[in-house]
């Protein structure tokens, strides 16, 4: 799922709505919030990369939403 959301959003860029043909990524950000915490260190990896993608569209709205509704990550990551 990381990869084809990476390459969904280098390809069609972000947005808030489907209906102006952008991705909606707010149903993406809690699996990949989950998945960083994974035992796996290629699915963490992969989480992790992805969220930097995102970040990298999105910038620091992205950093503050996570930080208002995943108060249970550890800073660290």
């Amino acid at each position: 799922m990381c990869f084809c959301l990476q390459y969904a959003i280098s390809r069609y860029g972000v947005g808030n709505s489907v209906a102006n043909g952008q991705l909606m990524l707010s149903k993406f950000i809690p699996p990949l919030i989950a998945s960083i915490s994974d035992p796996n260190s290629q699915v963490r990896d992969t989480a992790m990369s992805t969220l930097v993608e995102i970040y990298k569209h999105v910038g620091e709205k992205l950093r503050q939403d996570i930080s208002k509704k995943h108060t249970n990550i550890p800073t660290q990551k």
